[in-house]
């Protein structure tokens, strides 16, 4: 799911739109299990029990820019923990009504959806598992009580969800991959039609918005992208337009773990390190 496509252009959020764009990918999903033909036996057979999906996003980045928030802020992890909320209860609750409609994966007796768990309720049961607090917020938008009797009837799919870092359709839907920061304001891509020269567009409109990119866009570029050490550059703007390097770490850790909430299965992410 590319959530910009969900962004308004006033910044607020289109959420029946985006309700119905994860009902919709897990439909699709459901169908391609249906028609995917696997040459290993052991991975068919996994397929067709299992039923098991993994729908994703990307774009949080570009939504951030657009929002004028910075990745490392408060607002930005609520943010990432409020929309994979909203993606995370409309993909179950799809798949709930997909098992009623056409029955559950042949192996959901005796699964975590069968005694009514849902992704949150297993953060307790990692933090008993590791006899360690898990430090996370376990605020919840939803009515997950109503869900957790639903998913009990029966599922569709035995996961859900597992965000992958979309490097290349990111690309191609013109957005930033996955949860991952901006590797760099500009950067030279290769493929095989040749070398591209990529420009964060936001940052480009921020700057002409200002009246500041014609007169400050050679150093720009003389920086490859990175603005915090451009003297005529307000700090709004640079404290929304970090690259990888100049986030913390820590802030990587939170916007994963704040997703992962709500995800069931896996999240691919890349970790920046300055040292």
């Amino acid at each position: 799911i590319n959530l910009t496509a969900h962004l308004n252009e006033d910044g607020t959020w289109d959420w029946d739109r985006l309700a119905s764009s994860s009902r919709s990918a897990i439909r699709q999903l459901d169908n391609l299990v249906d028609i995917t033909s696997l040459p290993v036996p052991e991975a068919m057979r996994a397929n067709t029990q299992t039923r098991a999906l993994g729908l994703g996003m990307m774009g949080f980045t570009d939504a951030l820019e657009r929002l004028k928030l910075s990745y490392d802020s408060e607002q930005a992890f609520e943010l990432i923990d409020q929309l994979t909320e909203h993606i995370s209860y409309h993909a179950i609750d799809e798949s709930a009504d997909l098992a009623q409609e056409l029955g559950s994966y042949p192996v959901f007796e005796g699964s975590g959806w069968s005694k009514g768990v849902v992704p949150i309720d297993t953060i307790d049961e990692l933090a008993a598992d590791r006899n360690i607090k898990v430090n996370i917020s376990r605020k919840s938008r939803l009515d997950w009580d109503k869900l957790r009797t639903k998913v009990q009837k029966g599922m569709r799919n035995a996961t859900l969800m597992a965000i992958a870092p979309t490097a290349n359709i990111g690309h191609i839907a013109g957005t930033t991959p996955g949860l991952d920061p901006q590797f760099a304001q500009i950067f030279s891509r290769s493929t095989l039609n040749g070398k591209f020269l990529e420009v964060n567009a936001n940052l480009v409109r921020e700057l002409k918005k200002l009246d500041l990119w014609e007169s400050l866009k050679d150093e720009v570029f003389a920086n490859q992208g990175d603005v915090q050490n451009i003297d005529g550059i307000p700090q709004e703007i640079k404290d929304v337009y970090k690259t990888s390097f100049q986030i913390s770490p820590y802030a990587f850790i939170e916007v994963a773990a704040r997703a992962q909430k709500w995800v069931d299965q896996a999240i691919s992410r890349n970790m920046y390190l300055e040292t």
